[in-house]
């Protein structure tokens, strides 16, 4: 994927299947810019083994922009952020709400997650 985040390291936390796909949570992400990172779930396919969709819990970190955290997607062509809220820097809220998105952008609405 030509668009992802840019971090130095991270530390697994949980990994998930769903229809052919492995996803993987991280946190202590330590960043490589100006964004700061809270969490990464990462969507690789079994097939290629290569990622295909990064969600992430992150916040800009440069002067006069909001300080509050939103969802950044990194996709093939590009990256779209969602909408900002504090929730985001709880794991759980995080996970939630980025599983809602993996599973749309799979097309798997209610696929079943191991």
């Amino acid at each position: 994927m030509e668009y992802m985040p840019t971090v130095e390291s991270t530390r697994e936390v949980r990994r998930f299947k769903i229809d052919g796909h492995t996803i993987i949570l991280f946190d202590d992400i330590v960043s490589m810019g100006p964004i700061e990172y809270f969490f990464i779930l990462t969507v690789y396919s079994d097939e290629t083994r290569e990622p295909v969709l990064f969600v992430a819990s992150e916040r800009n970190t440069l002067p006069d922009i909001t300080d509050e955290p939103f969802l950044g997607v990194f996709m093939e062509g590009g990256h779209r952020s969602y909408e900002t809220s504090e929730k985001y820097l709880n794991r759980e809220s995080f996970v939630e709400r980025a599983m809602e998105i993996v599973r749309n952008h799979l097309g798997y609405p209610h696929g079943r997650v191991n």
